[in-house]
């Protein structure tokens, strides 16, 4: 650290060191000098951890460490922070500073770790991390611990004994309350239940739950009723919900006086009150149901994206809906946005929290649940359940594993050397996070922050073994190669150059066939014979059996693709455009058959998983990831 900080010679710090060591080291420091003479730094080093690092130190030092939880009631941060630092570089001299930093924060704790990680998102320095450890607990004082606050010792007044003796009874009328009579003798009659009975209410308690929400009679014309600006509106007959929300001044309530009044087009549906969701929204396969010509009527939606507690929703567009909350006192109309999602399996609208608080809807939690909705608390709205949709849910699931299994995992091979149970439970997990798998119908991956370059041993102009002609093919391989054109089009990894474009390098292209499969390949041998190599290792063979026969269980998986997934710079664009019969064409993405491709996708894997590589149960070579456990 002088060194580095602070530019101080060796002599100085070598004089400084001696000063340092303590009992047996400094004797042994002194006899050391003694004997040897004057040294510089780097041998004083050496005979440190000669004399000193054994495996009872790292034992020591590794104890330490693990032992070494962070506690700001006892630990100054800066302090127990560079302490854990040097035990660290002690252990492993050659360790990264992003380990150091992942290692020391999983002693921090929870609420403390997650703080400083939200803090440096970006890839920060040691330094960075130790500040903003600092600032945290500063402000917020994450990390304490509980404790009692003395009380101030106070003298004990002493009891007598007649102040010891418990206090007698006092004798009670449980009917009225009176002390001068008893329940036995009471003339008044006894109170069953008492009840507050609330101002604002507009009708009578007595009337029984299903009067609530009777539905008109068949015989009444709808049409004798006045009705005015009326649209097709959705009468909510089922609603779920918990906790209570509160009620905004702003918007206003539309009330009707009856609720035979309504006309509702279709007459039922069913809505669920989520305080834990963002916004309002329903899946099309229940809208399907309610409101058949819902695609006229749907508004676009771009660049949002939303999720649930176990999997990404994907959202068609946004539908003015009208509900009707039906009461004999007094019915409530409210006019919602609702985002339609495509996988969403609910067979009910799903009320969030922005509609919640705009309407004021509170929740009571009471023996009898019910809601009320803005300032007139008298008029209360009863829950409902769905029992019998719950299997229906459950069916549905069941179809899209079914469809899951059939159309994504017919090419996965499952060891059949597990039990049914085994397999299940594997296909469950496997569908829970079945977003994680790429099909070839789903658009093309794209990695953000690894862009490839290509640089030439060369200088322009360029020799002509880099400007290729096109080759002459079959009608048949003309027809191959026009098809895989079409395909990388629509992907997006290619598109053709104008003609007005200055081009320099071409390259040109050839159809192999393979089982009457057809396969375009790039005839890249001369551009990468003039391209610079770049040295990153590759994992060996060897290195991967030996961790491989270490596990249990083997997964194995590759990327979908994985070359066309990493972007190019304009540069290398250039000299990535190949030749055809019908045109020029140009590479927007990485292709198979260049020189540095294996090791620029190695790169790219070791920096998006450190951590795993680190612990050594995942092995990446180039695109194939595999998966050791117990």
């Amino acid at each position: 650290m002088l060194q580095e900080d602070f530019h101080i010679p060796d002599e100085i710090i070598v004089g400084k060191l001696h000063s340092l060591f303590t009992r047996t080291s400094n004797k042994w420091s002194y006899k050391n000098g003694q004997d040897h003479g004057k040294h510089d730094l780097s041998w004083w080093k050496s005979e440190v951890i000669t004399k000193w690092a054994n495996n009872s130190w790292r034992l020591k030092i590794e104890n330490a460490f693990e032992r070494a939880i962070f506690n700001s009631e006892k630990d100054k941060p800066l302090t127990w922070f560079l302490k854990q630092k040097h035990r660290l570089c002690a252990l492993h001299p050659d360790i990264s500073d992003t380990m150091i930093n992942i290692k020391i924060l999983r002693k921090c704790g929870g609420e403390l770790e997650h703080a400083i990680e939200c803090r440096c998102v970006e890839p920060c320095s040691t330094e960075d991390y130790m500040n903003a450890m600092e600032d945290i607990i500063t402000r917020t004082r994450l990390g304490n611990t509980w404790t009692r606050i003395p009380m101030e010792s106070k003298m004990v007044p002493k009891i007598s004994r007649e102040d010891k003796r418990p206090e007698r009874p006092v004798l009670k009328c449980q009917k009225c309350g009176s002390t001068s009579h008893l329940d036995n003798t009471c003339t008044k009659k006894k109170k069953i239940n008492e009840v507050q009975v609330i101002e604002e209410v507009q009708f009578t308690e007595e009337k029984e739950e299903s009067d609530l929400y009777s539905a008109v009679p068949e015989d009444t014309p709808v049409e004798d009723y006045p009705i005015e600006n009326i649209k097709d509106f959705f009468e909510v007959t089922e609603v779920h919900t918990h906790l209570p929300q509160y009620s905004e001044d702003f918007h206003n309530l539309i009330n009707i006086q009856d609720s035979r009044m309504c006309k509702t087009k279709p007459a039922r549906a069913k809505v669920s009150l989520d305080t834990g969701a963002f916004c309002t929204c329903v899946g099309k396969d229940y809208l399907q149901t309610i409101l058949p010509g819902w695609k006229n009527h749907l508004l676009p939606i771009e660049g949002v994206q939303f999720s649930s507690a176990s999997n990404n929703l994907y959202p068609l567009g946004i539908l003015d809906t009208n509900l009707v909350f039906p009461h004999q006192a007094g019915s409530v109309r409210m006019k919602t946005k609702n985002l339609i999602m495509d996988n969403c399996t609910n067979q009910h609208i799903i009320h969030g929290n922005d509609y919640l608080n705009v309407y004021g809807i509170d929740i009571y939690n009471h023996k009898d649940r019910y809601f009320t909705m803005g300032e007139n608390k008298g008029h209360k709205f009863a829950f409902s359940n769905m029992p019998k949709q719950i299997s229906i849910v459950s069916t549905k699931k069941d179809t899209y594993k079914e469809g899951f299994v059939a159309n994504q995992l017919f090419e996965a091979q499952i060891n059949p050397s597990l039990s049914p149970k085994m397999r299940h439970e594997l296909i469950d997990v496997l569908y829970r996070y079945n977003n994680a798998f790429a099909c070839d119908n789903e658009p093309l991956g794209a990695i953000k922050g690894n862009v490839v370059d290509i640089t030439l041993n060369i200088e322009r102009l360029y020799p002509p073994v880099l400007r290729r002609p096109a080759y002459q093919a079959s009608p048949r391989a003309i027809e191959a190669l026009e098809k895989h054109i079409q395909e990388l089009i629509q992907l997006g990894l290619l598109r053709k150059v104008g003609h007005k474009e200055e081009v320099e390098v071409t390259t040109h292209v050839i159809i192999a066939w393979h089982n009457d499969k057809s396969r375009m390949v790039g005839e890249f041998r001369a551009l990468n014979t003039h391209t610079v190599s770049d040295r990153y290792p590759i994992p060996r063979i060897q290195e991967t059996l030996t961790k491989l026969s270490k596990a249990k269980y083997i997964t194995s998986m590759d990327a979908l693709k994985g070359f066309h997934q990493t972007f190019l710079k304009p540069k290398a664009k250039k000299l990535l455009r190949i030749i055809t019969h019908c045109g020029i064409y140009e590479y927007l993405r990485m292709p198979f058959g260049i020189k540095n491709a294996p090791s620029h996708y190695q790169i790219m894997m070791n920096t998006i998983f450190p951590t795993e590589l680190f612990e050594g149960w995942l092995i990446i070579y180039i695109d194939d990831i595999i998966i050791c456990s117990d």
